[in-house]
C-alpha cells in the first residue's frame, strides 16, 4: 500500500507542477483497501461533489458516467476536449470522447485542475 500511496502523490504532485510556475508542495492522500483487494481514495468533483475514485494503475484517464458528465455540463464544469480510439478489455474498438473537467479534490486537500476524463 506505501508504493501506491506514493505513486498517487506523484501523479498529483506532476498534475500540479504542470499547471503551475510554482513548486508544488506535498500533500498526503490516504487509499482505502476494500474486501477485493481494490484501492479507493476519497475526493471530490467540482460541480458534482463528494466521491470515491477507484485507483486503477493501469488506467490512462480518469473514467466518469454520463450521468456526472451531464451534471457538469449543466453547471458549465466540464467542456469537450478531444476523442481518442480506445481499445475495450475484450479487443472492440471504441471512440472515446474526452472531456476537460475545471477541477477534483483528492483526499480533504489536493486540488487539481483542468483534469481530462473519458
Amino acid at each position: 500500500m506505501q508504493g501506491l500511496r506514493g505513486w498517487l502523490v506523484l501523479v498529483a504532485l506532476v498534475a500540479a507542477g504542470a499547471a503551475s510556475a510554482t513548486p508544488p508542495s506535498v500533500t498526503n492522500v490516504a487509499l482505502r483497501k476494500h474486501d477485493a483487494g481494490t484501492f479507493y481514495v476519497r475526493g471530490a468533483i467540482e460541480g458534482h461533489g463528494d466521491v470515491e475514485f477507484l485507483v486503477d494503475t493501469g488506467s490512462s484517464y480518469l473514467v466518469i458516467n454520463e450521468m456526472v458528465l451531464a451534471e457538469l455540463l449543466k453547471q458549465d464544469k466540464a467542456e469537450f476536449s478531444h476523442e481518442l480510439d480506445g481499445s475495450m478489455a475484450d479487443g472492440t474498438r471504441r471512440v472515446i470522447p474526452v472531456y476537460r473537467l475545471s477541477a477534483l479534490r483528492l483526499g480533504n486537500s489536493c486540488w487539481i485542475s483542468n483534469v481530462e476524463a473519458a
